[in-house]
């Protein structure tokens, strides 16, 4: 706690009784008060007007962000649409395991890949849909075998690459040797049958 001397209190009360000292203190408080005033007065004004603009600029930007989303939105629904006619042509088209074997074989000449060994097996029944499991055994270089994985997408069918598996081989630099299994998706027959 800080002491204020006595002498000092006193010379301070002793100074008030002059009349200049009064109105000096007096002119002191009133200015005081007058810079406050404009202080606050120009202040607020540009205070509220910095709040509105800063309220402005968030709207204008979740606006922006939301008229971006709704275009990724219909973006995204339009390519949804393209895929399910797409995805039912495939589904629609024939895919026997004969047709199927053709056209891997196709896109396999086509990448300049030699098929070593196929391997079908037909699924169960789910949803009205059969799904053909095909084990291939491939060899081919590395760009041709990727190009192929990444291709198979384009066959008339729904087929999906289940798992790949990649090794070197030893007697051929630069060839390598592929297992892909693959499974294609078809309408079941009762499913086909209903439907005409």
């Amino acid at each position: 706690m800080i002491k204020i001397p006595v002498d000092l209190i006193a010379n301070l009360r002793y100074s008030l009784r002059h009349p200049t000292v009064r109105l000096g203190l007096v002119v002191a408080v009133i200015t005081s008060t007058a810079v406050l005033i404009m202080t606050l007065g120009y202040w607020w004004p540009v205070h509220h007007g910095h709040e509105l603009l800063v309220g402005e600029v968030k709207l204008k930007r979740r606006m922006v962000v939301e008229a971006m989303q709704a275009k990724e939105l219909a973006s995204a629904y339009r390519l949804a649409s393209q895929n399910i006619v797409m995805l039912e042509e495939k589904l629609e088209a024939d895919s026997s395991q004969a047709g199927l074997v053709q056209n891997v074989t196709e896109l396999a000449r086509d990448r300049g890949i030699r098929i070593l060994s196929e391997a079908y097996d037909e699924g169960r029944e789910e949803n009205g849909y059969v799904p053909l499991h095909q084990e291939i055994a491939l060899q081919g270089d590395y760009s041709a075998l990727r190009r192929f994985l990444m291709d198979i997408h384009t066959l008339p069918s729904w087929t999906v690459v289940q798992e790949s598996r990649f090794e070197g081989s030893r007697k051929q630099p630069g060839r390598v040797k592929a297992t892909i299994k693959l499974v294609t998706y078809r309408e079941a027959p009762a499913r086909k049958d209903r439907e005409t």
